[in-house]
């Protein structure tokens, strides 16, 4: 076998290896946190789960090996069988870093989960901008800091070694390929496998987190994805996020309770200085019939079906369809403004009762979207022990609503 073909199989052979570690980490975590949890019927699920498991982590991999695959490139064209030797040697110690890194960042997300129920999330920034040294101080007292730091330390040395025996090749003669055509071909099928692993998908988009609901069992949506997926999730949702200080910018910094008696038309002194927000609280009068009743409630939310639409509807041009029966003769209010232009924000306004600030980042996709809202809609029949139900008939992974929606 001709020197770079041994190199091309040592560097495979190792990324397999890698690619079986990540697998293992997989199973360990359905182990560990499935332990208990029934998955009666869900036979093909778990298989979808490890299966997409493997598709996120042959993309980590496959962006991780880009460095390596851009110099094999590069060192194949040269025709240099000595900066190819020098190159293989250097690998070890980028594989020990970056592959090191990623095992690192699982343990990271195997804790963060027992604590979160989730896997890395935009949450995570509150280690760094909450009191950072009293969240270390708390974590030594619950973890062993100092003997895990120490298995990090030999995390990255078992990969280090790992790399230097596998990529240690044995060949006198450093030939490389002389032929242009051999090059350009080797060159053509390196990049493509490597971008289409990282992309990991053939069809219009490509693999993200929203692949991950591949059940209705949320666990195995959990076991599926990485997170790597999730934390560059939380990166770009954090990149997102507006700072502007609409309270300054209105002009109630430090007096939030002007800004209740104003919405309200008030005086200030009728707002509550703990917990201003009471003030909008609304007490109905007792209604015998629904507490006999107890009617089933349902809202729907129709995407983009709105007044400028019914406005041309007509026996030639039916846009109400089979609705057209309920509009006649059932009651019917016009005269309603979405809470935003887009599907999510005008979703969770309806929800949530929070109105949507302009240029604000979605609630569902900020370090809010786990957060209890005390004025939520279906809140005050949680209370009467109603069973609240969110039906959506698209992806849950879209928007975050997965995660977002179980909290409301």
């Amino acid at each position: 076998m001709s020197y770079f073909k041994k190199i091309i199989v040592r560097i495979i052979s190792l990324n397999v290896i890698f690619l079986a570690g990540m697998s293992l980490y997989r199973l360990i975590f359905f182990l560990f946190y499935g332990k208990g949890l029934d998955f009666t019927g869900s036979g093909t699920d778990m298989l979808k789960a490890f299966y997409m498991g493997v598709r996120f982590d042959l993309a980590v991999l496959a962006y991780l090996n880009m460095p390596v695959m851009l110099a094999l490139v590069v060192f194949v064209f040269i025709g240099n069988g000595e900066y190819m030797k020098k190159a293989l040697s250097a690998f070890k110690y980028y594989y020990a870093a970056a592959i090191g890194s990623l095992f690192v960042l699982l343990c990271i997300d195997f804790g963060y989960y027992s604590y979160f129920q989730n896997h890395l999330n935009i949450l995570v920034y509150g280690f760094f901008e909450d009191d950072t040294k009293a969240l270390i101080s708390t974590m030594n007292e619950n973890y062993p800091l100092l003997p895990i730091a120490l298995g990090f330390i030999a995390l990255y040395a078992m990969v280090f070694l790992l790399s230097k025996y596998i990529l240690r090749v044995k060949n006198e003669k450093k030939d490389l390929p002389k032929s242009l055509v051999f090059k350009i071909a080797a060159a053509a099928a390196m990049i493509f496998l490597n971008f289409a692993a990282a992309r990991g998908s053939f069809g219009i988009f490509p693999l993200g987190v929203d692949n991950a609901e591949i059940s209705e069992n949320t666990f195995l949506n959990k076991v599926a994805i990485n997170g790597v997926y999730t934390l560059q999730a939380a990166v770009e949702a954090k990149n997102k996020e507006n700072d502007f200080d609409y309270i300054d910018k209105a002009g109630y910094k430090n007096n939030i309770r002007q800004a209740f008696a104003d919405f309200l038309n008030k005086d200030i002194e009728d707002i509550p200085e703990q917990n201003p927000e009471r003030s909008l609280t609304v007490k109905l009068p007792f209604n015998k019939n629904i507490e006999d009743i107890k009617p089933n409630v349902i809202f729907i939310v129709m995407e983009s079906f709105g007044a400028d639409l019914i406005k041309y509807n007509s026996e030639r041009f039916n846009v109400l369809g089979e609705l057209k029966k309920h509009f006649d003769s059932d009651y019917l209010f016009l005269n309603f403004l979405p809470g935003h232009q887009g599907t999510i924000g005008s979703l969770e306004a309806a929800i949530t009762n929070v109105i949507r600030r302009p240029l604000s980042k979605y609630l569902s996709q900020s370090k809010y979207a786990y957060e209890k809202y005390k004025f939520s809609g279906p809140l005050p029949y949680k209370a009467k022990g109603y069973e609240t139900v969110f039906m959506y008939g698209g992806n849950a992974g879209w928007r975050n609503v997965g995660s977002f929606m179980p909290n409301i």
